[in-house]
């Protein structure tokens, strides 16, 4: 499959606020707590990932939004 091109526009952003925005839409989404006996099953569209570089920013909400489905992150 074909990489797709980086788009050309570049945004900034605060991690903390999005983070907090990522926790409002979780609830407003009702998904659950992982914890044991909970199976917590998440799809994404990885077609790009590792084709182009991610900010620092970029990588800590992926990591948030990860974090909330696997054990240990």
């Amino acid at each position: 499959m074909p990489v797709f091109p980086k788009p050309a526009v570049r945004y900034g952003y605060e991690v903390e606020a999005e983070r907090e925005h990522l926790s409002l839409h979780r609830r407003a989404r009702g998904v659950p707590r992982k914890g044991p006996g909970r199976l917590l099953v998440g799809s994404w569209n990885i077609a790009n990932f590792g084709a182009q570089l991610r900010r620092e920013c970029d990588l800590r909400l992926l990591a948030e939004i990860l974090s909330w489905l696997a054990i240990g992150i």
